[in-house]
């Protein structure tokens, strides 16, 4: 799985795509599961080194002249952040009304972000796991189609050397 893994992550480097790491770790696990390739579940030490992994990486992406850049403008940050809570928690009653799914699991499974969390605390909040989980294939299709969207779509240039090249026309005025 390793193996495979790094070759589609020089693979997607070398087309340039965005996260080519991340896009090509995801995609191949995606593969390997459904072929019913590799453990059907990892050990709790390898899932909660992976999460601290992941933590650590998303944390250090993180610039203080990305926070600097909101300035004034955080308020609209905040207001979108709630209205995303909002919109998920309203989506997840409307599922349901399914009358398969209860509400905690409505909720659990279309919340935006925090999958894993989300999944691990399903359980204990009574929500069914299998549909909670069912969130993975909503973020898969995200990251699988996003470094899509954006180097082609956008004509951002990927390649990692620094600032992204971004097209003439996307540029503010």
């Amino acid at each position: 799985m390793l193996t495979v893994t790094l070759l589609g992550w020089w693979l997607f480097a070398h087309i340039g795509l965005a996260a080519p790491d991340l896009f090509a770790a995801l995609l191949v696990a995606i593969v390997f599961a459904v072929a019913g390739i590799g453990p059907a579940r990892p050990s709790r030490p390898v899932v909660m080194l992976s999460q601290g992994m992941l933590a650590v990486t998303i944390g250090l992406s993180v610039q203080r002249e990305t926070l600097t850049t909101l300035g004034s403008h955080w308020p609209a940050v905040v207001t979108v952040a709630i209205a995303t809570v909002v919109l998920s928690v309203l989506a997840g009653l409307m599922l349901s009304l399914h009358r398969h799914v209860d509400a905690v699991t409505g909720i659990l499974g279309m919340v935006a972000g925090g999958a894993t969390g989300l999944v691990a605390v399903a359980g204990d909040l009574g929500a069914d796991e299998r549909t909670v989980v069912a969130q993975y294939l909503r973020v898969a299709l995200v990251v699988l189609t996003m470094p899509l969207v954006v180097t082609y779509a956008f004509a951002i240039d990927a390649s990692g050397d620094g600032d992204p090249a971004i097209s003439p026309k996307l540029r503010r005025r």
